[in-house]
């Protein structure tokens, strides 16, 4: 190789890595001047290759070679087509009109051969080259070996006689030379092509990150290391009120998300920042900015570094808040009594063997049972049963203290552990639930409790058994206090319902009357008499769950009432069975509306098999309602019209032989 092509390869080489120079400067992306630009290019490109025209090896007079071959294929392949168009034109002009010689026309022919070949590489080749590295050289070789093989024919077209000897004086350089220097530069060009291209891939992924996490259904945040607040996606945004501009940096944010703990959750966050695991998981309550406390499930992760080297920090949540709530509930339901809001047998039993333990002795329980809610239920209905049990169950929460746990373990039965309490400080509690009940009333019935308690001060004792000994002393104090309680509750049904009716009074004293009257004529003892007397008195006192409006119905009642209205006889059986000492008058009640023909309610009973004392009232209570004005009718029967009435139902409605008695003895002396 000469030195004169040494030295003229060395120029043109400057100007090919030109090439890469400006390449690397272009404008990629696109803009609005980029026809302007590429036609810029375009000019500078073909200022170049006129200095690589005007260095070149001359071999003869108007013959010279050079690496126009090379410029302007690399530039047909890398730069856009207009561009390259200038280039090959200025190529083609300064070789007509600068150069010239013997050699213009293969001159002329090599700039369009190497543009065209150029372009149809870009065509159709330039997209293998991204397979790899050897794939990328051997396209680029192939190409360029092509290229000058044609550029060495084109000596044949010499008007020269020695051409031939031309072309073996320059076969190595064309042959070797330029491919070699054509693949160097072209691989230096694609090397800034695909980096460019993976550069627009990755922000383009980038832009496609930001927009996924921005537009993602679910709340993130991404912060750095030292605190700065990168960004709050859009769900974060809605669902806390929090974003860039009212909270700019973590402290900011815990400050017045985590409010008075906001001093730890700075310092857990920190440790956050400084764990080597990639992967953190937890549950956080803190304040939206309007105020409202939520629970989020955060899912944290390192997701690379800051251009400063700070570690980035992304946080996904999810707002578990309702869950959290439902969870509570479900809870509620699992542990606590639905009706009084007071835990159940199961969570107390549970609390029972988790409280046994040294440090809680000693302990006491305090066994409780609410007098009267059957009787309560039958008398009034079980919606005024459960507000004796909800008044009770506020006032436990009222007098015993806030580690005390308060149980309903039964229907009517509730149970209080208290932990580290001994007897005297348990006596004063129970004083405190007493004083805390007195004026608590349901339908005028005053509320009352029978308690027991028992105070273990060692583990030695079971405590089932402790649990048990509270169990008898609260039924021991049931028993002292039963008679009084009942019978009061009776007093007040009955006078419940001569109020709401004032002439049911009126005809329970009558039909008490006629009763004793019967019963002294026939002959009773004073115990027996004092039974049917009194059995006449309580017959209706079932009529207390029944609708006043009814009761006081002056025209004749429609199936539902009448069915409701017979009713009572079960109602008032039900309230005596629950009073003290009342049985033998309860089942009186039940049957003082049965026939003797079988007819009657509730039991269809006939005959001899209805109670004798029933069969008493059913003519005294007939009697009264017929010849009284009382709420449900304005008119009465003389006695002569009522005594008629009761002998025509002799057989069928009444005993045949107590008829004949009460018509005689009592009815007409009446």
């Amino acid at each position: 190789m000469s030195n004169d092509f040494l030295n003229s390869i060395i120029l043109n080489s400057v100007f090919l890595v030109g090439l890469a120079v400006v390449y690397n400067f272009i404008p990629k992306e696109n803009n609005k001047y980029k026809y302007l630009i590429q036609v810029a290019i375009g000019l500078v490109l073909g200022y170049f290759l006129t200095q690589v025209l005007r260095n070149p090896l001359v071999l003869a007079d108007g013959v010279i070679i050079d690496t126009r071959s090379v410029f302007v294929s690399i530039t047909a392949i890398f730069f856009a087509p207009i561009s390259a168009v200038i280039v090959i034109i200025a190529g083609a002009l300064y070789r007509i009109f600068v150069v010239g010689g013997g050699g213009t026309i293969p001159g002329v022919l090599l700039v369009f051969i190497a543009g065209g070949l150029g372009m149809l590489f870009k065509k159709y080749r330039f997209k293998f080259l991204r397979i790899g590295f050897w794939r990328r050289t051997l396209e680029f070789s192939l190409f360029t070996i092509v290229l000058h093989l044609l550029m060495i024919s084109l000596f044949l077209f010499l008007p020269n006689e020695d051409k031939y000897e031309l072309m073996r004086k320059i076969a190595f350089q064309v042959l070797f030379v330029m491919p070699l220097l054509s693949v160097s530069i072209s691989t230096l060009i694609y090397i800034t092509y695909d980096n460019h291209i993976k550069n627009i891939q990755l922000l383009k992924t980038q832009a496609q990150f930001v927009k996924a996490i921005e537009d993602a259904p679910v709340p993130i945040a991404i912060h750095s290391e030292n605190g700065r607040i990168v960004t709050f996606n859009k769900a974060w945004t809605k669902a806390t009120g929090y974003n860039l501009h009212n909270a700019a940096n973590i402290p900011i944010w815990v400050e017045k998300a985590f409010k008075e703990n906001a001093i730890p959750a700075l310092k857990r966050i920190d440790d956050l920042s400084r764990l080597e695991d990639n992967i953190f998981k937890d549950e956080i309550r803190f304040y939206t900015s309007k105020n409202r406390k939520v629970t989020w499930d955060f899912h944290v992760s390192s997701i690379g570094t800051t251009p400063d080297n700070k570690k980035l920090i992304m946080s996904i949540a999810n707002d578990v808040t309702e869950k959290k709530k439902l969870e509570k509930e479900l809870v509620n339901l699992s542990f606590k009594d639905k009706l009084t809001g007071l835990y159940n047998r199961r969570f107390f039993e549970e609390e029972l063997e988790r409280l046994n333990v040294k440090r809680n002795y000693p302990l006491s329980i305090v066994f409780v049972d609410v007098n009267s809610l059957k009787l309560t239920n039958d008398a009034f209905g079980h919606n005024e049963g459960d507000k004796l049990l909800r008044t009770s169950a506020d006032v436990f929460k009222k007098s015993f203290r806030e580690d005390d746990i308060i149980a309903r373990v039964g229907g009517d039965e509730f149970v209080v552990i208290l932990p580290k309490t001994d007897h005297e400080t348990t006596v004063a509690l129970i004083e405190r639930v007493t004083d805390n009940l007195k004026g608590k009333k349901i339908k005028n019935i005053q509320i009352s409790l029978a308690m027991g308690s028992y105070t273990s001060t060692t583990m030695k004792l079971d405590i089932n058994r402790a649990y048990s000994l509270a169990e008898e002393h609260m039924y021991q104090n049931k028993l002292t206090m039963s008679k009084t309680v009942k019978e009061n509750a009776i007093n007040v049904i009955l006078n419940a319902l001569f109020r709401s009716d004032p002439s049911q009074k009126t005809h329970a004293l009558e039909v008490s009357e006629l009763c004793e009257q019967m019963g002294k004529a026939l002959d009773m003892d004073d115990s027996q008499i004092n039974i049917l007397k009194k059995a006449g008195y309580l017959h209706d006192i079932g009529k207390i769950v029944i609708n006043k409006a009814i009761l006081k119905k002056k025209t004749d009642l429609d199936e539902i009432e009448a069915l409701e209205i017979k009713k009572h006889p079960e109602t008032g059986y039900r309230i005596l069975n629950n009073g003290y000492n009342l049985t033998t008058y309860a089942t009186i009640v039940l049957d003082h509306h049965e026939r003797w023909d079988g007819a009657g309610y509730p039991q269809k009973k006939r005959g001899k098999t209805i109670s004798y004392e029933a069969r008493i009232i059913a003519i005294c209570d007939a009697f009264s309602s017929m010849t009284s004005i009382n709420s449900y009718r304005t008119d009465k029967l003389n006695i002569s019209q009522a005594i008629d009435e009761i002998v025509r139902k002799k057989g069928s409605q009444f005993d045949p032989e107590l008829v004949d008695l009460f018509v005689s003895k009592i009815a007409r002396e009446y």
